[in-house]
């Protein structure tokens, strides 16, 4: 899953990716001296060390598939929220008078609900304050049962402290941001990038790195914060590479659609009937024609550009056949009648798992390397079935 299809993804894997990409944003807006945590006190939550009126800041993150905007009046999500800023609080683990809470939402968050009157309420209004505090207390007295605890940490939470949290609520919703062009514009001006920089290519790799860190964070157990410091670092290293890199591969959104005529025109070809030889099923042939088209075509946009010369490209091709010669030998030479196919379709995939060096980088798109193999194989310079040579060069039916 990347950060492209992010608005395609379920509930669940929506809101982690969400929560990567609001711990980007922060990352980006924070001072130096800053640090950023991911579902640590709450699904984000920056610390600012000095020099800065607000120190932390905590995030409550809500994301939804369908059409209903979240936080509703007597909604888990919002009660539960409540409930942990409210015991954080009052268990000093977060520090009152240096905080700020923030609600996110993909989706708008209507005016009328309990939630948006809560975040324009203000400590300069005290009478307006007051009126919000015992509102929020008289709701979180007709909760249903399974919400009944949440409830009652903010019914048993004094009225000053309430007053206090309640004022320093915010929310950003779909009206703010989370609208994908959107994200990439605000980073992209957080970070200052010129038009000639791939701004999407530049926030993936960051995406990419802040999800390993929490991914790792995970699975020692530990809490993920990333500090705005080593954030900045790896920007700065990102962009170096890209400056230093003679060629930039176009993610998949950026190239252009696949019409079913050139599909067509693609079935036929000797790559096409080399995936046959092994039993590939239509959904793998598919996709197999789709890396050579693509592959091909940014092929020539290197020439055109002046990006990558032909030499290049046969360097690559070169590598790319020596690992197929150090895959295929072992398995060729004792297969037998019996799993041609299923060495073949082996072979194939295990292959695949090398992407070969393009100019003295591993390219990135998976498209490049793929679109390289069948590349190969429509010249009958590789071949996947055991008896390839035999079935293609002698024009044998497949």
């Amino acid at each position: 899953m990347t950060r492209e299809n992010l608005h395609g993804a379920d509930g669940s894997m929506l809101g982690y990716l969400v929560q990567v990409e609001r711990a980007i944003f922060w990352l980006c807006s924070l001072p130096e001296n800053a640090v950023v945590g991911i579902e640590v006190e709450d699904d984000i939550s920056t610390r600012l060390n000095d020099g800065e009126n607000i120190k932390q800041i905590y995030e409550q993150a809500k994301n939804t598939i369908n059409s209903n905007a979240p936080y509703s009046d007597k909604s888990e999500d919002l009660w539960k929220t409540l409930a942990i800023w409210v015991n954080a609080v009052l268990e000093h683990r977060i520090d009152i008078d240096n905080a700020r809470f923030s609600i996110f939402s993909n989706r708008p968050i209507p005016t009328s609900r309990l939630i948006y009157k809560i975040s324009q309420a203000s400590e300069m209004y005290r009478e307006q304050l007051s009126q919000c505090v015992s509102r929020v207390k008289e709701i979180a007295g007709t909760l249903r049962t399974n919400l009944k605890s949440y409830g009652e940490a903010v019914i048993n939470c004094p009225d000053d402290t309430l007053q206090k949290i309640i004022s320093r609520v915010e929310i950003l919703d779909a009206n703010f941001t989370h609208d994908a062009a959107n994200f990439t514009a605000q980073i992209k001006s957080l970070l200052h990038l010129s038009d000639d920089l791939p701004v999407n290519y530049i926030i993936d790799i960051l995406f990419g790195n802040v999800s390993r860190q929490l991914i790792e964070c995970w699975q020692n157990r530990r809490e993920c914060w990333v500090a705005v410091s080593d954030f900045n670092r790896e920007f700065t290293e990102i962009i170096s590479v890209y400056k230093k890199k003679s060629f930039l591969e176009k993610t998949i959104d950026l190239l252009p659609p696949i019409n079913s005529t050139e599909i067509d025109k693609n079935k036929s070809k000797k790559y096409v009937e080399q995936l046959k030889l092994i039993d590939c099923d239509e959904t793998e042939i598919l996709e197999g024609i789709y890396d050579y088209i693509r592959a091909t075509g940014e092929k020539s946009r290197f020439a055109k550009d002046g990006e990558l010369s032909e030499e290049r490209f046969a360097e690559f091709y070169s590598d790319l056949k020596n690992n197929w010669a150090i895959q295929s030998r072992p398995r060729f030479k004792f297969a037998n009648e019996e799993n041609f196919n299923k060495i073949g379709y082996e072979l194939y995939y295990k292959a695949l798992e090398y992407k070969g060096i393009l100019n003295r980088y591993v390219p990135e798109q998976h498209y490049t390397y793929k679109g390289a193999y069948h590349h190969l194989a429509n010249e009958l310079e590789i071949g996947w079935h055991p008896h390839w040579e035999t079935k293609l060069k002698d024009g044998d039916e497949v």
